[in-house]
């Protein structure tokens, strides 16, 4: 119930501050504000909105349907498509949180496994996945990061070891394989060994090989057509063996052999 106070009770007020040589005017503004304050808490409380509580639900009572091109959430005992937010534990204790709106997921996408550990953040808008999403090694590192927009790939999508060293990436433009991709790994012999591969539109440029930092094995370039325009191999940085050029075809147009960098004259 709503209290209205009277003149009489401020002056009540007043009249106590005065006893302690504190300012009247002062100490009406400042009780003013207080009991107002006091009162218009409680108020706003009562329109905010409710937290919407998870609705705990079993895997196994859950059926997952393609439908054209989305996922859909069913409650497998009449088929009915969930709504709201909901808690889906398997039968080890892994679990998701995920909120579908008419059967298809609908913002933030999280799963767990049974200690509670985040393993996977998404995000999806209408069905379609939506933003940066997140994986995590078992130590709670990053092990790669994947974007999207409209439901498509775009952006880079990195991926990291255990330490959080990153070891490779890949590009893509609406939904095409685009600019470089490159990934790390570690040799027979401890040595660090790369490759790289480079996209336009769809279609590859070029693919190269890095070991400890200098090109190393297959070379490869590709044509607007995506044939291939130039193969050839490197031994420790330098052309080495047959390398042979192509036309638009594909038919050889020039053949050199080299040793270590330098051209072996027949």
């Amino acid at each position: 119930m709503l209290m209205f106070y009277t003149d009489s009770f401020w002056k009540r007020i007043i009249f106590a501050s005065v006893l302690v040589n504190a300012s009247p005017r002062t100490t009406e503004i400042t009780m003013k504000k207080r009991i107002l304050a006091s009162l218009i808490l409680p108020l706003s409380m009562l329109f905010m909105p409710a937290a919407s509580a998870q609705t705990p639900i079993k895997e196994a009572e859950v059926e997952v349907k393609t439908e054209g091109q989305q996922v859909v959430y069913l409650k497998r005992a009449d088929q009915s498509r969930m709504d709201g937010h909901y808690k889906v534990l398997d039968a080890k204790g892994n679990y998701q949180e995920l909120y579908l709106k008419d059967g298809v997921k609908d913002g933030a996408y999280k799963r767990y496994d049974s200690k509670g550990k985040l393993l996977v953040e998404m995000f999806y808008k209408g069905g379609k996945p939506e933003g940066k999403f997140k994986f995590y090694h078992p130590n709670g590192k990053v092990s790669q990061t994947r974007s999207y927009a409209g439901g498509k790939k775009h952006g880079a999508w990195e991926t990291f070891d255990a330490k959080g060293k990153k070891v490779g990436q890949e590009s893509y433009e609406n939904g095409e394989n685009h600019g470089l991709w490159w990934k790390e790994s570690k040799g027979a012999d401890g040595s660090l060994i790369k490759e790289e591969i480079a996209w336009e539109k769809g279609e590859k440029r070029h693919v190269k090989h890095y070991k400890g930092g200098q090109l190393e094995g297959d070379y490869v370039e590709f044509n607007e057509k995506g044939g291939i325009a130039v193969k050839g191999q490197y031994v420790r940085g330098k052309k080495d063996g047959v390398w042979k050029h192509f036309d638009a075809a594909g038919k050889p147009t020039s053949e050199a052999t080299f040793k270590m960098g330098v051209e072996v004259k027949k």
